[in-house]
């Protein structure tokens, strides 16, 4: 029973049936050993097997993948889980959501030049980039302050409201799914949203008459990190390296984090997002990280900041 969506059959269940149909006494007792030795880890490790979830997906037809990565990824709320399976069942069922998640990266993979310039808004000033961990929240009246006394050019990973929207001058966001769950959870449209709209467009469904866009281009090639004025090529389509790309893109002068608490060991996203900050170290020019709150990052930590 560990397979995604509804679940396939779990053999203990279909062996008890067999039982009852074949009038057999069966010893259920190495089968149940094995089931908790082995299968009962994984399904805590890799969350697949049925649930509410997945059971919805399949009634609506959309695609298992979705729903296992927003179970993977804690900024999306249950209601959020929610509203997203019901919007991709209604817009397209199978097909889209087949198509959306082959686009994943791949639609990445060639060219693009976005209309926008971050140069125009940051031009050598520092910037403040907000995450979606809890660090974050534990510590928004400091990193408040923070922006009242300094001033940054803030850039919101996170849509929660942590921070109060008067001290945001944009949000940031490449990840389709996340696209599409933000722009129906957006309250203050006055925020102008930075997204590789010429890629994503045809996923928005006409959704984007309320809101400001930032147009900045975003290509993904393995190995490279390089900015350029309207566009980005990066080694993935993480929002952290497209946040950084546009900070650089501006010509910051430096880059502030806070609520990027990090991953731990455990979680096979660690590799990529540690693999993305040790390539953008090494690229020449770029700006200088640090952060404001706790972090497993390997960056910078600001002392003052916590004193």
């Amino acid at each position: 029973g560990m397979g995604r969506g509804p679940g396939n059959t779990k053999t203990e269940i279909a062996i008890l049936e067999f039982k009852n149909i074949k009038k057999k006494n069966i010893n259920l007792d190495p089968l149940l050993s094995l089931i908790n030795k082995w299968f009962s880890p994984l399904q805590k490790k890799y969350e697949w097997g049925s649930n509410l979830y997945y059971y919805l997906a399949g009634k609506k037809g959309v695609h298992p993948t979705f729903v296992q990565e927003m179970l993977g990824d804690p900024t999306f709320s249950p209601k959020t889980i929610l509203s997203n399976i019901n919007y991709l069942g209604r817009i397209g069922g199978k097909k889209f959501a087949k198509d959306l998640i082959s686009s994943k990266e791949d639609i990445y993979r060639t060219k693009d030049v976005g209309e926008w310039s971050p140069y125009k808004h940051i031009n050598g000033r520092d910037v403040l980039l907000l995450g979606p961990g809890d660090q974050l929240k534990e510590n928004y009246k400091k990193v408040s302050q923070f922006i009242k006394k300094n001033k940054p050019y803030v850039i919101s990973i996170n849509f929660e409201d942590y921070i109060p929207s008067k001290f945001i001058n944009a949000r940031i966001a490449c990840h389709i799914l996340r696209v599409l769950s933000n722009l129906r959870e957006y309250k203050d449209y006055s925020i102008p949203l930075i997204l590789p709209l010429n890629k994503i467009k045809k996923f928005l469904s006409g959704k984007t008459n309320k809101f400001k866009m930032y147009n900045y281009g975003i290509q993904v090639k393995k190995n490279i990190f390089k900015f350029e004025n309207n566009n980005a090529i990066l080694p993935n389509s993480l929002a952290i390296s497209y946040a950084l790309a546009v900070c650089n893109s501006g010509k910051c002068k430096k880059i502030f984090i806070a609520g990027f608490d990090g991953y731990d060991k455990s979680n096979p996203k660690k590799n990529n997002v540690d693999e993305t900050i040790d390539l953008y170290k090494s690229t020449k020019g770029t700006a200088k990280i640090i952060s404001l709150t706790p972090t497993l990052y390997d960056v910078s930590k600001s002392i003052s900041f916590r004193k």
